[in-house]
């Protein structure tokens, strides 16, 4: 089950059995204006960066290792098209 945890300063923190995990979005969203998503308490995402700042600034990981963008795009590209 998909926990929502509201901080007092209005960050957006989703946990399942304690773990950050959010499958439909990122699993981070902080009051400072920056996402991050996170399967089972690793940050990953095949369809686009793993972490998105407020400054526009973006990260690239899969299964909580960091990559490159074209790295993400050859590990990835069957979800690219």
């Amino acid at each position: 089950m998909i926990e929502l945890t509201i901080t007092k300063v209005g960050s957006k923190w989703w946990y399942s059995d304690e773990q950050r995990h959010r499958l439909n979005g990122p699993a981070s969203i902080s009051e400072r204006g920056y996402c991050s998503y996170w399967v089972n308490n690793q940050r990953h995402r095949i369809d686009g960066p793993a972490f998105i700042g407020s400054d526009g600034s973006v990260a690239y990981w899969i299964n909580g290792r960091p990559v490159s963008e074209y790295e993400h795009m050859f590990l990835t590209k069957a979800t690219y098209g």
